[in-house]
């Protein structure tokens, strides 16, 4: 049997068990929390999705056989056009049981550009890009990256 076939296979079987079980299917998505020169952070206003009109990092669901730093790149650039070219580093993680019944494991990435202006490249997920100072973020946040603030404030060595 090929790798892909056995993933594919393997993805089947857990959808079923999660459903026996009644549970809502988990996923794994990546949210990337990009820096420019000005120490500046880029977020989107969401619409259309869960968290519709909060600010949120760029970011989506892992696809099969995508790694997380594929996913991380990916999702940048077809959201916003930037292509991620320097280091892409994991910095944190959380869990988000939505009202709709999907359920998700975010994985945080930090990255950085030298000079990047985003472009609303998905105008059905997001109605704009603006950059943010890390300690005046918008309001309301994206319920998974409000939890998650404190700790990549802290991360990033702007909060004790």
């Amino acid at each position: 049997m090929r790798a892909t076939e056995t993933e594919d296979r393997f993805d089947r079987i857990h959808r079923v068990l999660q459903m026996r079980q009644g549970l809502p299917l988990l996923k794994l998505g990546v949210a990337v929390m990009i820096r420019n020169t000005k120490g500046l952070v880029l977020l989107g206003k969401r619409k259309g999705s869960e968290g519709e009109g909060t600010w949120g990092a760029p970011g989506g669901s892992v696809d099969p056989r995508e790694t997380i730093e594929q996913c991380a790149r990916r999702e940048t650039f077809e959201e916003t056009g930037i292509l991620l070219t320097k280091r892409i580093e994991p910095v944190g993680w959380n869990e988000t049981l939505f009202e709709s019944g999907k359920r998700y494991v975010t994985l945080y990435m930090d990255s950085f550009v030298d000079s990047a202006e985003p472009e609303l490249r998905e105008p059905d997920k997001c109605s704009e890009w603006r950059w943010f100072h890390p300690l005046d973020l918008p309001s309301p946040l994206f319920e998974p990256l409000s939890r998650y603030v404190l700790h990549w404030l802290t991360y990033q060595g702007l909060i004790e």
